[in-house]
């Protein structure tokens, strides 16, 4: 498999994880609201979000910056560059993730500009 396809890959999975804990607190404070008989569906939810989190920590090691070398989305403790870009109020690898599908992304170690469609 491609690094763009891994890449591609990686970010959906950031994307589903994303969408699965917004979806799992829905439904527990509907749950306690309104009824608990949908309280079961939080836990398809939650693991759904333990697969896709699962899935992107095991391909954001294979998607690295071609200058420096170091994985794209992986921040760790690490201090982000200054160069990098805030999407919608979020820095990091966060805002690499949302803007991987746009062609270009800035790396959050080195602030150098990464085209996505050709890794």
């Amino acid at each position: 498999m491609n690094k763009v396809a891994i890449g591609k890959l990686n970010a959906l999975s950031i994307y589903i994880a994303w969408f699965c804990l917004i979806l799992c607190l829905i439904i527990i404070i509907l749950s306690l609201a309104v009824s608990k008989a949908i309280f079961p569906y939080s836990i398809y939810s939650m693991m759904l979000l333990f697969a896709s989190g699962v899935i992107h920590f095991i391909l954001a090691f294979f998607v690295r910056c071609p200058h420096c070398s170091k994985c794209i989305t992986v921040q760790g403790m690490a201090k982000i560059h200054s160069n990098s870009r805030i999407v919608y109020g979020i820095k990091g690898w966060g805002a690499v993730a949302l803007q991987w599908f746009s062609g270009n992304v800035l790396c959050i170690h080195c602030g150098n500009e990464v085209d996505t469609n050709a890794l």
